[in-house]
C-alpha cells in the first residue's frame, strides 16, 4: 500500500505599510529581477535571523499561470542531524562539510493580481512569520531607500456558518468545550457532562476540558450515511459561546461535495494528499503543480468571495 501524505496551504494577504496605512505592493518586478539574476549564477538570496540560515531557493512564473509566482524557501538546518542507515549493519553520519546544511523546504504561491500568498504547511521549515521577515529584509536589500513593512495576514472564512447551513448531511462533528464546576455552563450536548458538576469532590479539579467526536459509520450498503440531526443541531448550539474550544464539522454540502469546515478557527486553506509511491520526499515542482490547480480551481475563488 502506497505512503501517503495530506499537505495543507493556507492562504496570506500580503499587506505593505507605509507610516501605517496600506499602500499597494507588486513584487512581479523584483521577482523577475531575481529570477534572471538566478539563471546567471548560482548565487541565491540568504538570509539569517536569529542564528538560523534562510534561503530562496528558486523563483519561477509558469508562462501559462496568469502571472503567479513559485517562490522556493528553504530553512538551512545546521545541527542535530539524522543519521544515514540501513536494515542492518552500523549507522553513520551524513558527513555533510562545514558549509553544507539540510535544507527543508516550504512552496509559495504568489499572486500579484489579489496580493496573496499560498504557502505550503511544512512544520520542519519556514513559517509565514519567517518568510515575512525575509521579504522584509529582500525589499530592503534591493532597495535601501523602501520605507514600508510587508505583513502577512491569515484569511478567514467570513460566514462559515452559512457554508454549514447548506449542507444536505453530516458524516462527522467534533466539539471541545470547557466546563467548569461553578460556572454557568450553557447547553450541554448530554446529560452525563452536567453530571460533572454535580460528581466533583473535594480534590478533584474545577474545570474540564471535554472534546466529543461523533462519526456516522456506514456499511457500503447501506443508504443511511449521515448523523442524527437533532444530535448535530445540539453539537452546533455550542457555535459562538465563550467556553467552546473546537466546532468542526464533515459532511455533503448542496452539491453533493464533500466539504470540512472549521466553526471556529474558520481559516481559509485546501490540501492535497501525496504519494510517495516514487519519490522518498516532495518535490517543490510537483508541490506547486498541485498549489497551481487547487489555486486556479477553487482557491482564487475562495479569496475573492471572503473580500
Amino acid at each position: 500500500m502506497p505512503r501517503t501524505k495530506e499537505v495543507k496551504f493556507y492562504y496570506f494577504k500580503l499587506k505593505y505599510l507605509v507610516d501605517g496605512d496600506p499602500v499597494r505592493l507588486d513584487l512581479s518586478d523584483l521577482l523577475d529581477g531575481i529570477r534572471g539574476r538566478y539563471g546567471e549564477n548560482d548565487n541565491r538570496y540568504s538570509y539569517e535571523f536569529d542564528y538560523e540560515h534562510s534561503k530562496l531557493a528558486y523563483v519561477y512564473s509558469p508562462p501559462e499561470d496568469n502571472g503567479n509566482y513559485q517562490l522556493t524557501f528553504e530553512r538551512l538546518r545546521g545541527f542535530n542531524y539524522p543519521v544515514r542507515t540501513k536494515l542492518s549493519g552500523n549507522s553513520e553520519g551524513l558527513g555533510l562539510e562545514e558549509d553544507e546544511f539540510l535544507g527543508e523546504e516550504v512552496t509559495v504561491l504568489y499572486d500579484p493580481q489579489y496580493s496573496i500568498m499560498m504557502i505550503q504547511n511544512n512544520r520542519n521549515s519556514l513559517s509565514y512569520k519567517a518568510i515575512e521577515l525575509f521579504l522584509n529584509w529582500l525589499i530592503r536589500d534591493n532597495n535601501p531607500e523602501v520605507q514600508g513593512v510587508i505583513s502577512l495576514v491569515l484569511q478567514v472564512e467570513n460566514n462559515p456558518t452559512r457554508r454549514v447551513s447548506r449542507f444536505i448531511g453530516f458524516r462527522e462533528v467534533l466539539l471541545k468545550t470547557n466546563i467548569a464546576v461553578n460556572g454557568n455552563n450553557e447547553g450541554y450536548v448530554d446529560d452525563f457532562i452536567g453530571k460533572l458538576q454535580e460528581d466533583v469532590g473535594e480534590y478533584e479539579a474545577d474545570d474540564f476540558d471535554v472534546e466529543i467526536k461523533i462519526t456516522a459509520k456506514t456499511k457500503k450498503t447501506s443508504d443511511k450515511p449521515y448523523l442524527p440531526q437533532q444530535i448535530v443541531d445540539d453539537m452546533l448550539s455550542y457555535e459562538g459561546l465563550d467556553v467552546t474550544k473546537r466546532l468542526h464539522v464533515k459532511g455533503y454540502d448542496d452539491h453533493d461535495t464533500f466539504t470540512f469546515v472549521n466553526l471556529i478557527e474558520n481559516k481559509l486553506y485546501d490540501s492535497h494528499s501525496f504519494n510517495f509511491r516514487e519519490n522518498r520526499q516532495l518535490n517543490k515542482d510537483v508541490v506547486f503543480n498541485e498549489m497551481r490547480l487547487l489555486y486556479n480551481e477553487v482557491g482564487q475563488n475562495k479569496i475573492i468571495n471572503n473580500r
